[in-house]
């Protein structure tokens, strides 16, 4: 039984937090608040993410953050791997606290099949959704197709410094206190 999605603010705020597996259940959420957040005003949404990713379904979430008349800002808080990470990178602003990590990687996808049928539709499987996961690499950081691949390369945890460094996140925020000026910025204004 899969735990009580944590992505709804309860004080009014406009924050939304993806923490733990990700899941349809779990994007479909997050969906539904963005919206509602961004028909009740015109201004920055914050999706905090704690997550270690978990199925391929990023994409809903992420075509509905480019969507919204509301800026998006991510901040990775502890972890954002997998599907995760390729949410967190769809931020228009996008930032991480100073001990989290991200893993970003090729798509995976289940597991192989015994037969060679199912085989070869699981390797087409895996090369289209690997093509989107490349498409999404290069809108958000701005770079090639050789670059997205780079960054995909690999299962290795990348720090909060070379986040910044490989330009998947904008800003590393160093403090407790830069993350709450952060996530006040709207009540000041």
């Amino acid at each position: 039984m899969e735990n009580k999605p944590h992505h709804e603010p309860d004080d009014g705020s406009r924050i939304v937090y993806l923490f733990g597996d990700f899941s349809y259940g779990k994007a479909q959420g997050i969906c539904r608040q963005l919206i509602k957040l961004d028909r009740e005003a015109c201004s920055s949404i914050y999706l905090i993410i704690n997550s270690p990713g978990g199925l391929a379904c990023e994409t809903s979430v992420m075509d509905i953050m480019d969507t919204l008349r509301s800026e998006v800002v991510t901040v990775v808080t502890g972890e954002a791997s997998s599907a995760a990470a390729g949410i967190a990178m769809a931020g228009r602003r996008r930032y991480i606290t100073s001990k989290s990590v991200m893993l970003i990687h090729e798509t995976t996808w289940g597991s192989e099949e015994d037969r060679a049928t199912g085989l070869r539709e699981h390797t087409k499987n895996l090369e289209i959704l690997n093509d989107i996961t490349i498409s999404y690499v290069m809108k958000y950081l701005k770079c090639t197709k050789k670059k997205a691949a780079e960054v995909l390369k690999g299962e290795i945890l990348l720090t909060a410094k070379e986040c910044v460094k490989l330009k998947v996140m904008h800003k590393v925020l160093t403090t407790k206190r830069s993350l709450y000026r952060l996530l006040t910025e709207n009540d000041r204004s």
